[in-house]
């Protein structure tokens, strides 16, 4: 009676609770419009806060926010951004109307002129200003961001997909990574040591996203049509430049802290952007830097998994050794012989205090701990020209699992070391540093670029919790599995100029621009210790075919390849195959009689 009661009073106060925070909240619906037309993916953001939602196909929404009301702000590319009062209304439709001076920024990529802008590209580059959308948007992280901004851009977050999960490509259409070139400030942006194969367009590689803290970036450029025209091959997706931020006197701080409804995934992150002038002619220095913390997910069927977990043959003590001789998996049951319920999964995991959840892998987002520095500055050296500089470090720790090897799988796993089978898990520490310097200035009627751009990626990767089962109890269960190290250096010069009035003022607004480049790449893969990617001894029989077999009480099924019987000797726990040849005939009958040599 009084657990029904304690029962009743808890259901109760949870009932009175979510009643308590709906009746604090209140549903706001409306309609986006263009001029007549539905405008899908507009932004709706509770000002102040990380509520916020984006318009359907149709530029309906629904958002649920506190009762007290607050203002709703409506952003879009290329529209004025709107703020609307809510006061006592549950129902807002407004018509965006579009921003002609957003249309009318300078738009570098895609062009050499200087003086092009949106409205007359001969094709479309948006221009995404990330500096005032990340105050808005409920995502800090850069590349989520841009998926909720950028059309056809995407991020890849892989989950259960081993080193894939440690990194974050960009993708345009849909495409292979690395058909799309990141540049930041027009410099080309290296790509990460890790060659991706879980993308599901192929083996490819990437600039990761990660080593760029979101602070540092002021806009984002995205050109998707004839990229390739301009770029190379490695742009036939569209290529994506990053503006960094060069404000002074300037501070902007956040701190982010979210997690799933599940209860897992809890993410901090702290964000700082400060900007310092460099003497009294404009110059600037602005410095940028990012720490994240994010733990696991994992998301699992309910109950944990429902396969077979121990197998007959371990269940009832079958399972031989590399000798021959039968391995006591289950002592429990040996034990207690009158309790059946010890020979079946359920029953020993019981005893062994286990449950099913404990056998399952971690499906989900890897642990992650990133932090990123970046600086961009920039001198006047005449008053024509001016030395800039730019760059950044990044360091990261991750930790993914994988597939559980379970104890039925005796090939992969080892009784004495794992019992119960094991869960390995991969790490990786990544590091990134890139550093970008050139003199900008006039050589005649030309504006002259000179550049150098250097960047280094590595990646050092392996296992904790694991095992090569081919060593047998030798094996270690934390291993180095290897290294793979990226550079590139790119050297460019490039010359531009724009004639207002060419040949004599036949022609009217022509730009002439040309140039040359010699980059430079490396890559290495380093290997990891010995044991990660060689064949042990353990388990396995050799003998030369003349020997007798006088060990049959070993394993008196072993033969050899002509099906003769080969003997085996035991040289404290391991096998000692090279004795075998060097035996004389005098030790092989004192042993075959029981005496010792």
């Amino acid at each position: 009676m009084k657990k029904r009661l304690s029962s009743f009073l808890i259901i109760s106060c949870f009932l009175l609770i979510s009643f308590i925070s709906n009746a604090q909240n209140k549903i706001i619906t409306g309609k986006v419009l263009d001029v007549n037309e539905p405008m899908p993916a507009v932004s709706i953001v509770l000002k102040g806060t990380n509520l916020g939602t984006s318009t359907d196909e149709s530029g309906k929404f629904k958002l649920s926010v506190p009762s007290s009301g607050g203002k709703l702000i409506f952003s879009f590319i290329g529209f004025t951004t709107k703020e609307i009062e809510i006061g006592t209304q549950t129902e807002i439709n407004i018509t965006m109307v579009p921003d002609v001076t957003q249309l009318a920024e300078v738009a570098v990529v895609g062009s050499r002129n200087a003086k092009r802008t949106q409205l007359d590209t001969p094709a479309p580059v948006d221009i995404i200003n990330v500096s005032e959308l990340a105050s808005t948007l409920p995502q800090p992280d850069l590349a989520q961001m841009l998926k909720q901004i950028a059309p056809s851009f995407n991020a890849l977050n892989a989950i259960g997909a081993d080193l894939d999960s440690h990194v974050t490509p960009v993708q345009l259409r849909n495409q292979p990574p690395n058909q799309t070139l990141l540049l930041v400030n027009g410099k080309r942006r290296h790509v990460s040591a890790l060659l991706q194969l879980y993308n599901k367009t192929g083996p490819s590689t990437s600039a990761d996203l990660m080593t760029i803290p979101s602070a540092a970036v002021n806009k984002v450029s995205i050109l998707r049509d004839g990229a390739a025209a301009q770029y190379g091959s490695d742009a036939i997706a569209g290529v994506m430049n990053l503006e960094l931020k060069s404000t002074v006197n300037e501070l902007t701080a956040s701190y982010f802290s979210s997690i799933y409804k599940a209860g897992d995934g809890l993410t901090n992150q702290f964000m700082i952007n400060y900007g310092l002038p460099l003497g009294n002619k404009g110059g600037f220095i602005n410095m940028s830097g990012e720490i994240t913390n994010r733990n696991k997910t994992s998301r699992t069927p309910d109950g944990g998994y429902s396969g077979s977990i121990y197998g007959d043959a371990y269940l009832n003590n079958q399972i031989k050794d590399e000798y021959g001789k039968i391995q006591i998996t289950n002592p429990e049951a040996l034990a207690n012989p009158d309790n059946a319920a010890l020979k079946t999964d359920e029953g020993l995991m019981k005893a062994r205090g286990l449950s099913r959840s404990d056998f399952q892998m971690i499906n989900g987002l890897s642990q992650m701990t990133n932090g990123t520095f970046f600086v961009n500055m920039g001198v006047p050296l005449t008053a024509t020209s001016r030395f800039y500089a730019f760059g950044g470090l990044n360091y990261r720790n991750t930790l993914s699992g994988c597939y559980y090897r379970f104890p039925r799988q005796q090939e992969r796993s080892n009784y004495d070391i794992y019992p119960n089978g094991f869960l390995p898990q991969l790490t990786s520490i990544l590091a990134d540093k890139s550093l970008a310097m050139g003199v900008q200035g006039k050589m005649g009627v030309f504006d002259v670029d000179f550049s150098n751009t250097f960047g280094s990626s590595s990646m050092d990767y392996g296992m904790v919790n694991t095992l090569n089962a081919s060593y047998g109890n030798e094996s270690p269960t934390t291993m180095n599995l290897g290294a793979n190290i990226f550079n590139q250096n790119t050297t460019s010069i490039a010359f531009s100029h724009y004639f207002n009035e060419a040949f004599g003022g036949a022609v009217k607004g022509v730009n002439l621009a040309f140039g040359t480049e010699m980059r430079v790449e490396n890559f290495t893969i380093k290997q990891g210790q010995e044991e990660s990617y060689t064949k042990g001894t353990a388990g396995i029989f050799v003998a030369p075919s003349d020997n007798f077999n006088y060990t049959k009480n070993i394993n008196p099924a072993v033969k050899d390849d002509k099906g003769n019987d080969i003997i085996l000797s035991k040289k404290g726990d391991k096998l000692d195959f090279k004795l075998f040849s060097k035996l004389s005939v005098l030790q092989r009958v004192c042993a075959e009689s029981g005496s010792r040599w």
